[in-house]
Order: C-alpha cells, then sequence, then structure tokens
C-alpha cells in the first residue's frame, strides 16, 4: 500500500510538472502572438491599440523583454508636450519612462540598450520633461556602453552648455575630441559650441583643425569663410581694419577651395557605388581608399549594425513608423534673391572702392584685387540678358556650395516662377545691374524695400 501511495505521489507531481511547463509553453506562443500583433499595429502608427498588445505580450510572458522597449515608444508617442498638466497625458510619459528602463535594464543587446537609453535621454529633455539632473546619469551610462562614440559625449555636453555648465560642456567636448581625433564632425561640434559662446579665435581654430584633416574637401574650406564673413557682417565692434582682414582670410579659404575646384578639372563630383552587403561595402572602401585619385570617402556600412538582419528588423520596423509621416520629397530649394545679391554685392564693391580711395596709394593690393574682381562679377551679371539667367546663375552657385545632392532641374521651377508671376518681388533691379524678365505696369518700387536705382556709370 505504501509503495502504491508513493508511486501515485510521484505520478501525481509529474503530471502537475508537465501541466505547468505546457502552460508556460502556450503562454510564451500566445506572447509571440500578441508581440506580432502588436508590431504590425505599431507600424501603422495605431500607438494605442499596439500599446495594449504590447501590454498583453508582457503579462504573458515577461521574459520577453523588447515588448518593453515597444510599449514604451507606443505610449511615448501618445504622450503630447502640449498637453502637460494633465493627468492622464502625464501618465503616458511616466509610463513610458518606467518601460525604457525595463527595457535597458533587461535587454542584452547592446543596439537596443543604446536606443532605449537614447528615447530615455529624450523623455527628460527640453520638449518633455526638461530635467537635465535625471538625463545626466542616463548619457554617462550610455558613455560607458561605448567610450569611443563621440555622439554620446555631444549629447552629455549639450545638457551641460543647456544648464549654463559651460566649463564643463568644453571638457566633454574636448573628450569627444580625445576618444576619436580623426573624425571631422567632433572639430565642426567644437566649433559651434565655442561659436555659441562667442570665442571666435577658438572657433577658427577648431575649424582649422578640422580642414587639416580633410585638406581637398572644398566644402571644410568653404565653411573657414563663411565664418569669417559672418564675423566681418555682424560684429559692429570690430574697426574697418579689423573687419578688411576677416574679409582676407574668408578669401584665402574661398582661393583653398577654388584650387581645389581647378585641380580636379571641375569635375569634383560626388560618384556612387552599390554593394550586395555591408561586408562588400567595407571592402570596397579599403580599394577606393588606395587610390591616388580619391581624397574622401563616405559609406553607410560603419553605420549599421554587426548584428544580423533578425535581431535589427524590429529596430527597422520602428524607424519606418516613426518617419512614416515625412513627405515623399523633400522641399525643393528656396530661389535665390537676384536683388538683394545685387545689391549686397554693389554695396560690397563702393565700401572696397571708398576704402582704397582713402588711402591712395597706401592701398593693400590684395584690397585692390578684391575691387576688381567685383568689378568684374557685376559686369557679367550686367550682361546677363534677363533676370531668369540671373537666377539659374545663382542657382547654380548655390547647387555647387551645397552639401546636399541635388539636380540643376530643381532650380528651373524658381527660375519659371520669376520670370512669368506677376507676384514675383525680384523682376526689378535696386542697382541697375541685375534686369528685369518681364516688364509690367505695375512694377513699382517700395520705399521700404527698394531704393532709387545706381547708375552704371556710377562706378566707372
Amino acid at each position: 500500500m505504501k509503495l502504491r501511495s508513493s508511486m501515485a505521489g510521484l505520478a501525481l507531481v509529474g503530471a502537475l510538472g508537465l501541466a505547468v511547463a505546457g502552460c508556460g509553453k502556450v503562454n510564451e506562443v500566445r506572447a509571440q502572438k500578441a508581440f506580432k500583433d502588436g508590431n504590425k499595429l505599431y507600424a501603422a502608427s495605431d500607438w494605442r491599440a499596439a500599446a495594449a498588445k504590447y501590454e498583453e505580450a508582457i503579462q504573458l510572458n515577461p521574459a520577453n523583454t523588447y515588448s518593453y522597449f515597444f510599449l514604451a515608444n507606443s505610449l511615448d508617442n501618445l504622450y503630447r508636450p502640449t498637453r502637460v498638466g494633465e493627468p492622464e497625458n502625464d501618465a503616458l510619459l511616466a509610463k513610458a519612462i518606467d518601460n525604457y528602463k525595463l527595457a535597458a535594464q533587461n535587454i542584452e543587446d547592446p543596439l537596443w540598450k543604446r536606443r532605449s537609453f537614447e528615447f530615455l535621454v529624450s523623455a527628460y529633455g527640453p520638449d518633455k520633461l526638461n530635467d537635465p539632473t535625471m538625463a545626466e546619469p542616463i548619457v554617462r551610462q550610455m558613455i560607458e556602453l561605448d567610450p569611443t562614440d563621440p555622439s554620446n559625449y555631444f549629447q552629455l555636453a549639450g545638457i551641460y552648455e543647456n544648464s549654463g555648465e559651460y566649463e564643463l560642456a568644453e571638457q566633454t567636448f574636448q573628450k569627444a575630441k580625445e576618444a576619436k581625433p580623426n573624425d571631422p564632425n567632433v572639430y565642426m561640434q567644437l566649433a559651434g559650441y565655442y561659436n555659441r559662446q562667442g570665442d571666435f579665435p577658438k572657433t577658427i581654430e577648431a575649424l582649422g583643425q578640422r580642414v587639416a584633416l580633410e585638406p581637398n574637401n572644398p566644402e571644410a574650406h568653404y565653411t573657414v569663410s563663411t565664418y569669417y564673413w559672418d564675423k566681418a557682417y555682424r560684429d559692429f565692434r570690430l574697426k574697418d581694419t579689423e573687419k578688411l582682414d576677416m574679409v582676407m582670410k574668408g578669401l584665402e579659404s574661398v582661393e583653398a577651395q577654388t584650387r581645389i575646384f581647378e585641380a580636379s578639372k571641375h569635375s569634383l563630383l560626388y560618384a556612387i557605388s552599390m554593394a550586395d552587403s555591408p561586408e562588400e561595402a567595407r571592402q570596397m572602401k579599403e580599394r577606393f581608399a588606395a587610390l591616388p585619385t580619391v581624397h574622401r570617402i563616405e559609406e553607410l556600412a560603419s553605420r549599421l549594425p554587426t548584428h544580423p538582419a533578425t535581431e535589427t528588423k524590429l529596430l527597422v520596423q520602428g524607424y519606418h513608423a516613426l518617419l512614416a509621416h515625412l513627405p515623399p520629397e523633400p522641399a525643393p530649394p528656396t530661389a535665390a534673391n537676384n536683388s538683394k545679391v545685387g545689391r549686397a554685392l554693389e554695396d560690397f564693391y563702393f565700401q572696397m572702392r571708398e576704402h582704397n580711395q582713402r588711402l591712395g596709394k597706401k592701398a593693400d593690393p590684395v584690397s585692390l584685387r578684391i575691387e576688381n574682381r567685383l568689378n568684374q562679377l557685376l559686369d557679367s551679371y550686367e550682361n546677363l540678358p534677363n533676370g531668369a539667367v540671373q537666377l539659374q546663375y545663382l542657382g547654380e552657385f548655390e547647387y555647387r556650395l551645397s552639401t546636399v545632392d541635388r539636380r540643376l532641374v530643381d532650380f528651373e521651377p524658381g527660375c519659371r516662377h520669376h520670370q512669368t508671376s506677376p507676384e514675383s518681388p525680384f523682376t526689378r533691379s535696386t542697382t541697375g545691374r541685375f534686369k528685369r524678365s518681364m516688364p509690367r505696369q505695375s512694377d513699382v518700387p517700395s520705399p521700404q524695400t527698394r531704393g532709387p536705382s545706381v547708375p552704371l556709370s556710377a562706378r566707372t
């Protein structure tokens, strides 16, 4: 009898164990189904329904750590900063933060852990809770995860800068430079910080370090010139001689840019090569870098995760959902204002001529050269057949200097508009150099925006 009772007890325990195991397996399957259903709703931007599915998946299987991230992000998308103070709305962000923390703590994948931290920092950012004291330790954790990534240092420096801790901000930018000293973007970020602090010498020093890293990048030289010209134009504390010195240094950078264009026989264009895999793209980069005619390479492979696609599929799906509301095409470039360009060039020319006449024989040869070049440039503008051609000329110049890839056909609508539209304000020249593209009887200059035309003989 005792043996029978023992065997019966063992059988009961075994049956209960199988039942519990079977129930756990069923819950895992149900949790996975709820998670997939949530992903479909998430991709459709149905945040509320997606959040309900992710909560269901967590209840069925708390070990599915990715559900915490997507639940947090769904709640984050439901939160509205314009309704701050409303209990129901504030509760959404509080719950999102709790789940971001759970995701960051429990997800083992470094990529997903980093994304959880990034969204958590964003929740404490100026647009939401605006609590830098909570954001700072999180960014420090991100730096510990990857000390070589300068973007984390930029984020921490931004927190310090916005809080008025400028010394800590500068120290953090310097740590970013130590982490990746050969990254040109580090020096651009550092220059931007110094520029916001009004420290022009350090701004130029950082830009110069970037040029040293990319001596054959025309955009790097052009950026230096824009800072010099902006300083000369906006800083009214500068004396005329100091302004002229700023302009001359800016021209040196432009001349360096021009030399690069000429050395390349005006073929400084961007070529695109396609690869079937990130690994192939990395190999192509190495081969291109060995060519003497290639001076700069930018590729996406190094920015892609090294994890297999099966592990990053959900992340890609999440970004698709976040980018779903973007317009299919970027906004067309703003048409150049030939009137304003003409007026600015004319004013600059007269200032240089007056400066050289005042100095007489003591005039700087470089100043005289600037005056002559401006005169030639204005003559070439004057000889263009009409305003539409002038606009196309300016558009092509903008195209050459722009860091955004554009086609020349993108500028045609703007030229066509200013050539034919009676609403265009750019069809009359205020200086006499930019000719109207279409005569119209109602074209009367406004005293607020247009002055009397300057005769061409004024500069001869």
